[in-house]
């Protein structure tokens, strides 16, 4: 039985997130108990009476005009104090009406602002703590819980800000579990809530990592870092533990400057920078935010982050792709191979909007997801058993994203009602438009159907979109293609760079103004051919020109950039040229002679073909139309291509002549008529033409293994180098093309490490991941641990199968410790494999 697609839409939406996503941080928020807090600007939070909160709740929206007069009838009837009171609030953390409503606002301003992970760090106290946490999970259970709101509760993490001695505010981050050493903590070494600990920072550095917590100097930006000496500087930065520097303004690189004057002897690069907001008063709140990348919003993943900071940890947000797929669903039914788990439910995978790897054992499927998206998105199988493959399922949906509107994307098998799977021709017959080639097999619209998804409130409803056209704009709006290395390099070897390229430049550079002159010729009648390409052929010349320029000059720029590594050749491909006129002349009968004159069609042959050679072909097509002979003849001459013998008794018994200039007009509208006369090989030779002017190569510095380079350029043809170098040179310009020109389609990549060195994959083609996937979704199927772990993908997929079905056996953001687990079993041979390697390893790593 088919699934209904409300329910298909719900098991998308409704199947659990894993993948690692941006998270908005809040760090080092003061509450009541910091000795100075305020609540509000220019008061003191200890002078505040409970009916000015009252007031302060309602001028911030947290209380309505009604419940503010509840609140104030209440307040002056004695509600809130005396004993009775104070029974009553026993078993909360607060001692009074006017902490609990304060605790509340803070927890009001946090959820208003969306922070989803904040950090509690009163001034050496962690008072503040189990208040804050009680405010957020009650306000959270009152307002938001059975709200139509799609917000998570808010992560508090514990925290302090330690003053220490030499006037240096040191933040310390702590698990909950912890909260009993940090109790400790301050018991013993921190004495005054006000002036904080007698203890320097280095050695309350020591004692937080002592106890599992993580330390960060606060808002570095206006710490009195001139009070200590060169040496204490040098010592403090170069702590092994102080990695995390807090600013409250936004100069990070003035601040890494003046860091590097200290001496410090490590890596700059390894100092995370978090944007905190030191808030002492509501309005501070939510105005200096960090983003970091997090599955779970926990102190472990707060630490992983930090520690791989340049890939999790933004001062600034980054731009999220507005065109990428959430979600994947496959019901098998009884023949599909791919499906959940224990039992034959839908398969369904849902997809991170950066980089998620697959990875598994051979046959479990993970080369089956990417043909599913590439037969679905582009209804072409690059195959018949691939097709018959996927259509073994009852349904697929794709769930995607383009231009921030969500649609569902249903693709029906248009199998035979009583197809057996050992059916040669399995299909319906209008299932398929053509087979182009071999390889290629053109599916027929029907096979799909393309639903805007609406929401209105809680409900969703979807709206199929029919219209062909719009389906194809929208479909090759959010997909372009999948790559496969092993298949480009074969495409490379057989001598189709050039197709490659058009995929990936300009979308395979769409031409309207060709497609509609191709379109309009076929349907013309033939009455009509001649002037329509009289008037129309100049026009499409000058189009191309117009074209050429633009992706000259595109191709100049991205060549500039790259000029060290690789350039992009556009030009024709020239020895080609026989090809299309070889269309045109093709019907010519070589020894044939036109009607009346000692000229055969193999000499008009030699003519035409001599004609482009020194002319441009659409130039000499369009003077032969228009009916301007002379300009061809000034060129080339067509009475040269005669038969050069003395008259004989069958010319003249044919009525031959020799071809003179009063001639010439005749001869051309000969010729001009006879292509005229078969309208499908005009056809062919326009598109044969179109196809081979618009040709590219790849020139690649053989001489580079890394895109930094300072050794001078070797620049070889693509077609002339290794296998590897190819690689390279194909990976590399799938990345940068598609980062310089800003192309945030989904890059989908099967197998990319094959045939690389792991010096490459480490250096080149994991820092391009890495470059790109906060900008671009990435699907990649590897093999390689090298790019699961260094790119840091915010979604892996593992895959298991028993080779009658594959499934989902895990997925998740790789800091989940079973993720990292299978990781190592599918990746590192293992646990004992891996153990050993690093046994092989450690003691050069230790040198």
């Amino acid at each position: 039985m088919t699934i209904a697609l409300q329910k298909a839409y719900h098991m998308l939406t409704e199947s659990r997130q894993n993948y690692g996503d941006l998270k908005k941080c809040e760090f080092h928020i003061h509450t009541p108990a910091s000795h100075d807090y305020r609540l509000v600007a220019n008061r003191s939070y200890k002078q505040l009476t409970e009916k000015e909160i009252v007031e302060i709740a309602y001028e911030h929206g947290m209380f309505s005009q009604e419940l503010r007069d509840f609140m104030m009838t209440e307040l002056t009837s004695g509600k809130y104090e005396g004993a009775e009171y104070h029974h009553s609030i026993r078993k909360t953390p607060f001692s009074s009406f006017k902490e609990y409503l304060s605790y509340q606002l803070i927890a009001y301003t946090l959820y208003e602002n969306d922070i989803e992970v904040a950090v509690i760090t009163d001034h050496n106290t962690i008072e503040g703590y189990k208040k804050l946490l009680f405010a957020l999970n009650e306000y959270f259970r009152r307002k938001i819980k059975y709200s139509n709101e799609a917000k998570s509760p808010i992560k508090l993490l514990l925290g302090i800000e330690i003053s220490c001695s030499e006037q240096i505010h040191l933040v310390g981050i702590f698990e909950e579990c912890m909260f009993k050493k940090v109790e400790k903590l301050i018991e013993e070494h921190i004495p005054s809530k006000e002036s904080g600990t007698y203890e320097t920072s280095l050695s309350m550095i020591d004692k937080i990592e002592k106890i599992g917590g993580i330390s960060y100097i606060a808002h570095i930006n206006s710490s009195n870092l001139r009070n200590t000496t060169s040496l204490y500087k040098k010592t403090l930065f170069n702590h092994i533990a102080l990695n995390v520097i807090g600013l409250t303004s936004s100069d990070k690189e003035n601040q890494l400057r003046i860091i590097s004057s200290y001496g410090v002897a490590k890596q700059l690069d390894k100092f995370c920078f978090i944007y905190e907001g030191d808030s002492h008063q509501i309005n501070e709140i939510g105005k200096k935010n960090t983003w970091i990348k997090m599955s779970i919003a926990s102190f472990g993943s707060l630490k992983k982050a930090f520690i791989n900071h340049k890939l999790s940890v933004f001062i600034d947000k980054p731009t999220s792709t507005n065109k990428f797929i959430k979600g994947l669903l496959i019901d098998p039914g009884k023949h599909g191979y791919l499906k959940k788990k224990n039992g034959d439910e839908p398969f369904v995978i849902n997809f991170s909007s950066d980089l998620n790897c697959i990875i598994g054992g051979r046959g479990t499927g993970k080369s089956t997801i990417l043909n599913v998206l590439e037969v679905v998105f582009t209804l072409e199988a690059n195959s018949k058993s691939v097709l018959k493959f996927i259509s073994r399922n009852n349904l697929i949906i794709i769930h995607f994203v383009y231009l921030e509107k969500e649609y569902l994307l249903k693709f029906i098998p248009q199998l035979k009602k009583d197809h057996i799977y050992s059916d040669y021709r399995p299909f319906e017959e209008e299932a398929i438009v053509e087979e182009v080639n071999s390889e290629t097999i053109v599916l027929s619209h029907h096979w799909i159907e393309l639903y805007r998804v609406n929401k209105i409130g809680e409900s969703v409803n979807f709206k199929i979109i029919d219209d062909v056209e719009e389906k194809k704009e929208i479909l090759n709006g959010v997909y372009r293609k999948s790559y496969s290395i092993n298949n480009i390099i074969e495409q490379i070897n057989k001598g189709k760079i050039g197709e490659f390229i058009k995929e990936v430049v300009f979308n395979g550079l769409p031409f309207k103004e060709r497609d509609t002159f191709l379109k309009t010729f076929e349907k013309l009648s033939k009455p009509r051919m001649r002037t329509f390409l009289e008037a129309e052929l100049p026009l499409i010349d000058k189009s191309m020109d117009a074209r050429k320029d633009n992706i000259e000059a595109s191709l100049k720029e991205f060549n500039s950039i790259h000029k060290n590594h690789f350039s992009i050749i556009y030009s024709p491909k020239l020895n080609n040229s026989l090809k299309y006129i070889d269309i045109l002349v093709g019907d010519f009968n070589n020894r044939q002679f036109l009607s009346g004159y000692r000229i055969t069609w193999g000499g008009i042959e030699r003519f035409i073909v001599d004609v482009c050679n020194t002319m441009d072909f659409m130039k000499f097509l369009t003077l032969l139309f228009q009916n301007k002979f002379k300009e061809i003849e000034r060129q080339v001459s067509v009475l040269s291509y005669q038969v050069d013998r003395k008259l004989t008794f069958s010319d003249v018994d044919q009525n031959r002549k020799h071809v003179e200039l009063k001639d010439i007009t005749d001869i051309y509208r000969t010729i001009r008529n006879k292509l005229l006369s078969d309208r499908e090989r005009l056809i062919k030779c326009f598109q044969l033409y179109f196809e081979v002017i618009d040709d590219f190569s790849i020139m690649f510095n053989t001489s580079s293994k890394e895109i930094v380079t300072t050794i001078a350029p070797i620049m070889k043809d693509i077609n002339e180098i290794s296998l590897g170098q190819k690689v390279v040179a194909i990976l590399t310009f799938i990345f940068e093309y598609g980062k310089h020109f800003n192309d945030n389609t989904p890059l989908i990549i099967d197998q990319p490490e094959d045939n690389l060195d792991n010096q490459y994959i480490y250096k080149n083609l994991v820092n391009s991941l890495k470059q790109i996937k906060n900008n671009r979704q990435i699907i990649i199927v590897t093999h390689s641990s090298t790019i699961v772990t260094n790119a840091d993908a915010e979604q892996v997929v593992i895959l298991d199968s028993d080779s009658k079905n594959g499934w989902i056996e895990k997925k998740g953001y790789p800091d989940n410790d079973v993720v990292t687990k299978h990781i190592i079993n599918y990746l590192e041979g293992g646990e004992e494999s891996f153990k050993h390697k690093i046994g092989m390893y450690e003691k050069v790593l230790q040198k």
